[in-house]
Order: C-alpha cells, then structure tokens, then sequence
C-alpha cells in the first residue's frame, strides 16, 4: 500500500498525545478505560511492587517477574530466542535501522487507562499462550513516564506488576508481544485489579517490529501516516529503551488524519521506536523528517532532504532521483508535475489524509471533488442528494489510469510521455463522492472525505438552474482544498458542457460522459488538443474517448501514425491509403464507421460508393461520419446567420440567377434574405465564411398570414423562374414568380391555388429534369396530395398519390409529417422520389412509376425515420467525386426532440455483391442541435457542397450551414492525449481563482 506526506508538516503536534505529554483529555482517549470494560473471570497471579519513578529510575530497576508456567513452555519460549550476531541479548531489540522512509506493518498493541487515586495499589497481570513468546507489560503514569514493566522472561507465560500509585490519575497499561513471532498473532489475557475491584478481559497482540534510532539530529520528526484502506485506529509510536523494557516517548494521534509525530532529539540515537495500533495490524508509513534542521528543507515542500532522497522526490537541482531530472521539472515542491506538493503527496495534511485516499509524489494524481447539482426548486425542497455510483467511480480512474491498453510495450511508451517518475502509466484518479468505499481497492479510488454536498439550484430571470461550477466551488469547496482537488458538479442523466480549467460539470451516471468532460477541463477537445480550428470530431485517425465516434471502451489516444493516416474529406486516397495501419484502424472503420475496406492493400472505401478510387486519385467524402456516438458535428463549420429575422418554421433555400435565396415564414409572415456571395468558404472556421455574407430579409407581401413556405427554380437554364409557394392558416396555398433579368427581381401578384390543404403541410416543391414543377402538400382529410406546374406556376386540381395496387396514400391523423420529393437514380433507376408518411408515421421512401403514374414503395431505406416534424429535407448530387453512384442526402426533425438528423445513400459490398441502400441515420450535428426546420440544397457547378438552412428550435434564428455534407477543406491526423495531459493535469488546479498564495508552478 502507498503513504503520502504534506507541505508544511514541520513541527505539528496538537491532537493525541506525545512525548512526557499527561494523559489525553476527556474526548480524546487513546484506550479503553479498563473500569469501564465488562468483568471477567480472575486469574491466579504472583505480584512484584514497584514504585512511582521516572524512566531513569525504572532503568536501574528491574522488576522481578513470577510467572507460573510449565516446562513445555519453558522449552518452546526457549526456542524463540535466536538473536542476530552483534545484538544485545533481547528477543524484541529492533533487526533493522529506522533511516528515512519505511512501508511499515503496524505492531498490534493494547492500551487502556486505568483511573486511580493516590496510594491504591494497582496490579495488573498479561498472560500469554503456553508455547509462544511471553507478552511485555509496560505502566506509564499519570505524566505519561513508565513506572513499571514486566515480561519478556525466557520460560513463563506471565507478566504482573504491582504498583502503588503515588499521584492519582489516568495510568496507561500497554500490553505487546515480545518480538514479532514471526507474523503470528497471540491472544493473551489481560487482568487489572483495583480498590474497585478486579477486571479481566482477553485481547489480541502480535508482530513486535521495533527499528533502531541511527545518528538522530536534534529537531528531527518520527512522523507516521495512514494508508489506504487502513482502519480509524490512531497510530502511536514509542521510543524505547536498547533494550526494550522502558518506553521513553509516547506519541498518539497527533500527527495528520490519525498519524503520530514524535519530536527526536540526539540523545536518541541507538535507541528504538516501533510504529503500533491497538487492537489492530495495518499497513502505514513511518518516516524520519529532517526538515526542521537549518538548511533541510531548501524547496520549501515540508521535506527535509534526505526524507526526500529516500522517498525519491528532488530536493534540489542537484538531487539524483530515479526516474526524474531534477534540472528540468518547473518546480522542485512537486517532482511528479501534477500540481500537488510532495509533502501533501507523501504525509497529507492536519484535514486531508492524502496517502490514505492515495496520493503520490512520483505518480501523477488527480483529485476531484464531485457535489450533486440541483437543478429544479423541487430538488431544493425536497434536499435530494444524489452520487456519483461506485462503479461510474473505477471505471472514471481505470480510464484515468489507462487501463484501456494491454500491450506492455505501448502501457511503457504512455508512461514515458507523462513522465511519472515511477515509470508506471496513467494518472491516478481519486475521486469524493460522498460515498465510502464498498471494496478491496476502492479506497483510493473514491470515497466520502468531507467534501462532498448538492448545491441548490438557482433562479434565473422566471426559471430555476443549476448554479454554475465556476460558480459554485467558491462557495462549497472548502480553502484547504484549492491547489489539490479540481471540482465538479455532477447531475442525473444528460451529457455535459465543459471547457478547459479547474472545473467541470457533466450526467454523473456515465463514465464515459464524466471521463469526456473532465478530459475538457484538462485541455483536450474533440480532435486533440483544446483549442484545435477545426476541431475534428469522429476522426478515424484518432482513437479516443475525447471522441464522439467511440464508447466507454476505448481509452486516451496516444498519436500513433498507424492508429490511421492523415485525411482531408476534400481530397481522400482509398487505394493503399491505410498501408501499414494496425488491425484495430481496420477493426474500427468496419465496425464504428461501416466502411469497406481491404486490409490487405490497405484500402478504404471513403465515399461508400462500392468502388476503390485507382492510385493517384482522391475523392471527396465525410470520412469522419461515424454511424453512432452524439454526432460528428462536421456540418456546422462555416455557419452564418442568415438575416436578423426569426422563424419557427422550416425556411427554403434555393439559388437563381446567381442568388441564394432564403425564404422564411416570421411573424406570419413570408420574408426572404439574398446572398451573391460564393459560400466556398476554403478554410473551416466556427463561424462565418470567407466573403460570405447575407442581406437583409425583405418582406414578400404574402395576402394572407402565412404558415409554412417553399421555393424551386423551374424553366430552362435560359430562362429561369423563381417560383415560391406559401401556405396560411385558413387551408390555402399561394404562389409568386420572379424572373429575373439584369440583376432585377420581377415579381408577380401573389395568387391563390385550387383545392384546400391541412394547415402547415405543404407546400414541398420539386423540379423535374425538363425543368417542369411538383407540388406536394396534405388535404384537409389526410389523403397526399400532388399538383403539376411549370416556369409559369402550378396550374390545376392537385391529384390524390396512388399506389401501384390501388390504394390512395394518407398522411396518419395527428402527424406532423411533410412529404418532400428529389429527382435522383437510386438501384441504377432515375426517377421522382418521394418521402411520405406511413400508417405509424414513420416515412417510407417511394418513387413514381412514369408509365403507369403510379406510385410503388422501395426497399432502400436501412431504416424508417420519423416520427418527423416538418418536412425533410432531399438534396442529390450527381456521381462525381463524392461518388460513382451519386449521393442521395435526407435531413429531417426528429419528434419530439427537433433533434436534426440525416441520412445518405450508399453501396452495401458483401461478399455476394454490392447494393444500394439509403441509410446511416446520424445526427446532423450533434445529438444536442435541434431545429424547428431545414432544407437542403445542391447546386452543381456552383458550390462542391451540399448546404443547409436551419430554424434553430432553441432561439428561432436562421444559419445556412455551406458545408452541410461534412467536406472541408482541413487535414488530421491522430494527437497524442497523454502528452496533453501531462501538462494540463497540473495547471488546472493549482491556483483556482487566484487565491492560492505561492502556487505550484507547471
């Protein structure tokens, strides 16, 4: 087990008990009153007297022992006794020197206190097994001096002492083995006698390690500390005489988290101490801290240097250490660089017991506190506080600690980029969660140290929310905190939202999720570093859980160049591209991105189009679009807002005459934004586009209040037509045309349409390859409706959609659902295509039978999406570099959520062939962007893109995305998390808000 220390520890002794210091003071017994204990049966026992003297008088006195025992015993106790060459003759003098650090088992002691008034006679009698080694007896009086001891005689089973108490008071009985017995443990029975009467009881003692004192400086500290996993029991540590019998210092409980620290002076040296627990045997730390001695301490972490030499942590620029160049770390207080000093690493503190909850100053740690958010006054009223689960707990530190790699070789390889100067890899995570520990290892990994609380939600303007964390850890951590443990406020369900710093807030229920997001606090974003333009989600080339496209399985990314090759989605090889690359690249394109590939070559199909683009050829292709994860958020690159206007409503978006055209429905009415700008938009940014820019929108004098809103350019390349149609709110629909000519839009009157429609259901327009126009829209009672029209409008009585055996197609009663239609060749066919609604209103993908007029349903889509609000949006692009085949795009609303998705066409290749299929149904951005509409749009020859405008569901605004199909223009490759965090794990915590004073440098 590992122990820590603390900065500052120079001469703290308050708490317990320690050298020639009276008895505790109520509250703070370090036994067991035996008065107090339940009686037991006597034992027969022989007396010796002794008397009320200081240590140097019980030196020149021997206490004569009786003990009444068999010559069996004799024998046995007799065998014990084989001391080392050189040795006084004693079984119990220490076989090992105490220097500066030792990983210590605690001896099992027994203490208890015996309240006496002057002159009562106390007799008190131990007796062990027969066959084992004698128990020691030692009496320590009211002002903590030994009066008497007895044992330790070679053939008895005894030890009694009689005193007669000169002072009254607490008397100390310890009870010890004599030696360590090798391991073994002894139940001995102890029996105290009194003017109150006798008290008896059986007790358990066992491994007696005492160490020699060498070369002791005056000023030095005997300082223990407890380990993880270790008991409540205070340690106490004894000075003894050479040779056993007399305790010249007592310490108890006085040191940090239930620790001992004894103050050494020289006349010390050659003596021993031993490091014990009563009633307990425990792993623990016993150090020997020179730090007070003139000059010892020249770093200032609270370790003298040769306390530091032996712990391996730098002292100084000069210092040796395994592991670490003592010249180039950026502050000798913290060898291992996590921001924390090696004293609080290596003994803790008076408040945090940092060994125990498993700190190390040669391994990086991190510490984190995790308070339960509130986020509604329900919470508040009710005081709910929820935790972060154990199991969330291990798997949170087995990513911390790389536990996700397995090969020896790469596990060394992260080591050394860390640079923990024990060689090991990962940072250890240590997380209070206000839950205790429930198994073996769990103590170092979570527990409930003091910090934890749930933090009330707050209100904001007529809402309640979570507080912030930047916020709240100002007032729920607690001052001795800052510098050590970073903060976060966990919450049930959800993702999270976090930047790099000192704090994060994030769904405690999921590891992955609370692994991700502290990953952001420590200066990791999506694609690598924080901070990276773009920042690539879903990369192939990047393996980690900082990743959208992997799972809780997958750990920290290490930047390993055959982990994947460096792509650009605007030029992509797929023939030997991935020559080279590991068999978990191919593992990962199969399974987590649905790509062909041929492991042998080292190809990969990037465009899904069944095909290997030939050598010195590239393609164009969303190569970072996984088929799960929260969304690769590749499409919102570029985004600008369209016009200042606001829209609940899905917009449309077309171009004509060297235009795009957005049009939109905004207070009831239709309103339309112009841009002649190209949208190419070369290099990728959050934001706006180079020479991108939007006017401002216009109103189209709609005659009506208008509702939903569409636009298509029909006619000929020659002469086009801007024709848009709007829908009110009392069934109607209404179109206008533009021609426009030398730059001037040349509108008509608006008029109305035959026929009625069910509010909000059309219109949806398609252009037909001659340039003629569909219309799509509902009536009143369901049934799907299409009209024909041409550059000069739509003309007619719409016609119900028929299938192919006869049945009319209705849209189902309470649907949301508009149909939308795209010409396109899918399964080697061109074609009408449209989406509409089934019975369980989830679309169906259709298309239109020329001869017969007749609709027939097609099998191409993987899956049904819906239900669907709006109407989804269809966008084609030709075979070309995005594909041999040609790509069909549908984006749409889910309902409820307005979360847009989208879903391409691709070519399945198996081992009986290739076919087509429409599918790959991912989020659009992100599992978070919702919108209240969109519409896509591919123009050849004007833009390599398909672009998107979208009503976004949470503020109504209006974005065209130009790079909606996720190719950008941006290379990437794979980045190296570990060499990242090296760094990051420090800066983050050492001085939140400026209030820690002398900050750890990083």
């Amino acid at each position: 087990m590992s122990i820590t220390i603390h900065a500052s520890l120079a001469a703290t002794r308050s708490a317990g008990t320690s050298d020639g210091t009276t008895a505790p003071p109520d509250g703070m017994s370090d036994g067991p009153n035996i008065a107090d204990r339940p009686r037991h049966s006597s034992l027969g026992m022989r007396a010796v007297m002794g008397r009320e003297d200081g240590p140097s008088e019980a030196l020149r006195r021997r206490v004569r022992i009786i003990a009444l025992v068999t010559i069996i015993a004799m024998g046995l106790s007799a065998c014990q006794h084989d001391p080392t060459p050189g040795a006084p003759d004693h079984p119990d003098v220490a076989r090992a020197d105490l220097n500066a650090l030792l990983q210590e088992t605690t001896s099992m002691v027994d203490e208890s206190l015996i309240r006496v008034s002057s002159g009562d006679v106390l007799t008190v009698r131990v007796t062990g097994q027969p066959g084992r080694p004698q128990p020691m007896l030692h009496l320590l009086g009211p002002n903590g001096a030994q009066v008497a001891a007895a044992g330790n005689e070679e053939g008895t089973v005894a030890a009694v002492v009689e005193h007669r108490t000169a002072t009254a008071g607490a008397y100390r009985v310890i009870v010890r083995p004599s030696n360590a017995a090798a391991g073994q443990n002894d139940v001995v029975t102890l029996a105290v006698t009194t003017p109150a009467g006798p008290q008896v009881r059986t007790l358990t003692i066992g491994g007696w390690r005492p160490r020699v004192l060498t070369s002791v400086q005056a000023g030095e500290h005997l300082v223990s500390t407890k380990m993880p996993e270790s008991s409540s029991a205070a340690h106490i540590l004894y000075v003894l005489s050479a040779d056993g019998r007399t305790v010249l210092r007592r310490a108890s409980g006085n040191g940090f988290s239930g620790g001992a620290d004894l103050y050494l002076t020289a006349g010390l040296t050659g003596l021993t101490a031993v490091l014990a627990t009563s009633g307990v045997s425990e792993s623990a730390s016993l150090a020997r801290n020179d730090l007070s001695l003139s000059s010892y301490d020249s770093d200032g972490d609270g370790l003298g240097f040769k306390l530091e030499a032996a712990a391996g942590t730098c002292s100084s620029r000069q210092a040796i250490v395994r592991g670490v160049d003592c010249r180039q770390i950026p502050d000798l207080r913290d060898t291992d660089g996590d921001g924390i000093g090696d004293g609080l690493e290596l003994l803790g503190s008076r408040t945090l017991s940092l060994p125990r909850w498993g700190a190390n100053p040669r391994h990086k740690d991190l510490f984190v506190e995790v308070d339960f958010m509130r986020r509604t006054p329900a919470e508040n009223a009710a005081a709910t506080r929820l935790h972060m689960a154990p199991d969330v707990a291990r798997r949170f530190a087995a990513h911390y600690g790389d536990r996700a790699t397995v090969d020896a070789e790469l596990k060394a390889r992260h080591a050394t980029t860390l640079a923990n100067p024990d060689g090991l890899p990962g940072i250890a995570a240590h997380l209070d969660i206000g839950v205790t520990p429930q198994r073996r290892g769990d103590a170092t990994v979570f527990g409930d140290w003091g910090g934890y609380s749930a933090v009330n939600a707050v209100r904001v303007g007529d809402k309640y929310q979570g507080q912030q964390a930047g916020q709240a850890w100002k007032t729920q951590m607690r001052a001795e905190r800052r510098g050590i443990f970073r903060y976060a406020l966990g919450y049930s369900g959800g993702g999270g939202q976090t930047g790099p710093g000192f704090t994060a807030s994030y769904n405690f229920d999921s590891a992955f999720v609370a692994t991700h997001e502290t990953g952001h606090s420590l200066g990791l974003g999506h694609g690598g570093v924080y901070g990276l333009e773009p920042d690539v989600n879903c990369k192939p080339n990047y393996p980690s859980i900082m990743n959208y496209a992997f799972d809780s399985g997958t750990g920290f990314a290490d930047g390993r160049i055959d982990e994947g090759p460096l792509l650009n989605n605007l030029s992509l090889r797929e023939s030997g591209v991935a020559a080279g690359a590991t068999p978990e690249f191919f593992d990962r394109m199969t399974t987590v991105f649905g790509y062909f590939v041929d492991r042998q070559h080292g190809d990969v199909d990037w465009n899904r189009d069944g095909e290997i683009a030939p050598p010195g050829t590239t393609v164009s292709a969303y190569a970072n679009l996984a088929l799960r994860g929260a969304g690769c958020e590749y499409t919102r690159w570029n985004r600008t807002r369209i016009s200042e206007a606001h829209s609940t409503q899905a917009p449309a978006l077309i171009r004509h005459a060297d235009r795009w055209y957005t049009f939109l429905v905004a207070g009831a009415q239709v309103r339309y934004s112009t841009s002649t700008s190209s949208w190419l938009c070369p290099e990728p940014v959050p934001t706006g586009c180079q020479d991108g820019k939007w006017g401002t929108s216009q109103a189209a004098n709609l005659p009506a209040r208008g509702v939903t809103v569409d636009a298509v350019e029909a006619g000929t390349a020659a002469r086009p037509v801007l024709l848009v149609v709007a829908g009110d709110n009392n069934r109607n629909m209404w179109q206008r045309r533009s021609a426009t000519e030398g730059g001037r839009e040349r509108w008509t009157p608006w008029t109305r349409l035959a026929g009625q429609v069910a509010v909000g259901s059309g219109p949806s327009l398609v252009r037909m390859a001659d340039g003629a126009v569909r219309l799509f829209a509902v009536a009143p009672d369901g049934r799907y409706l299409m009209w024909r029209g041409s550059s000069a409008g739509i003309a007619g009585l719409a016609a119900p959609i028929a299938t192919s055996d006869g049945r009319t197609l209705s849209r189902p009663a309470g649907s949301q659902f508009r149909p939308a239609a795209i010409v396109a060749k899918l399964a080697g066919r061109t074609g009408l295509y449209a989406l509409f609604a089934g019975a369980d209103d989830r679309a169906d993908l259709w298309t239109l039978n020329i001869g017969t007029r007749r609709w027939q349903k097609t099998t191409l889509l993987d899956t049904r999406p819906g239900p669907i609000t709006s109407a989804p949006a269809m966008a084609w692009v030709p075979p070309g570099r995005t594909g041999t085949q040609g790509t069909l795009h549908i984006a749409y609303i889910a309902r409820p959520s307005k979360v847009v998705r989208m879903m391409t066409s691709h070519i399945q290749v198996t081992s009986t062939g290739k076919t087509q299929h429409v599918g790959h149904d991912v989020y659009f951005d992100n599992v978070w962007r919702s919108a209240s509409g969109i519409d896509l749009l591919y123009e050849p020859g004007v833009t390599i893109n398909v672009t998107a405008a979208l009503s976004y569901a949470n503020n109504a605004e209006i974005w065209f995305h130009p790079k909606a199909d996720g190719i950008n223009n941006n290379n990437y490759t794979n980045y190296d998390d570990w060499a990242v965090l090296k760094n990051e794990v420090c800066r983050g915590v050492v001085s939140p808000g400026g209030l820690v004073v002398n900050p750890i440098r990083c």
